[in-house]
């Protein structure tokens, strides 16, 4: 944690600018936020989690960063999931849902299975809250599809 918190102060006198490396050809890393929101979340600290990955998603899709920008869509649902406050699940799945599009059309494979695997967490949860029984549940998506 302590490694965390050293190199999260680090990047901290950047934000609003964009991490790269590279002493030839550049590298682009994403907005300084993104490793700032995940260093928040690693550490616990939610609140500012989610407030630098909503400002890491929304700097990606303003420079075209797809890829960057599903990152932060799913760091940020992850984030959401675990700070439960109130909006947060819709929040969650409305991130998730526009993830899954681009990372399916990116072939981001790794992101495609944690995203499967952060809306069915939130599904069981909101399965769990229901007064449906699993098999009432799994009907209703079924009658929403179409």
């Amino acid at each position: 944690m302590q490694d965390i918190e050293f190199l999260a102060a680090q990047f901290e006198p950047f934000r609003s600018q964009h991490v790269a490396n590279g002493a030839g050809s550049g590298v682009y890393m994403g907005p300084v936020e993104l490793p700032l929101g995940r260093a928040a979340a690693a550490l616990g600290h939610l609140d500012p989690a989610v407030e630098d990955l909503r400002t890491a998603a929304s700097i990606c899709d303003a420079n075209g960063a797809r890829g960057y920008a599903v990152q932060a869509r799913v760091e940020l649902a992850a984030a959401l999931t675990r700070r439960q406050a109130p909006g947060d699940r819709d929040e969650a799945l409305a991130a998730l849902a526009a993830a899954a599009r681009e990372a399916g059309q990116l072939g981001m494979v790794p992101f495609t299975e944690w995203i499967g695997q952060l809306q069915a967490q939130l599904r069981a949860a909101a399965a769990g809250d229901s007064p449906l029984s699993p098999r009432e549940l799994e009907v209703a998506r079924l009658v929403g599809r179409d």
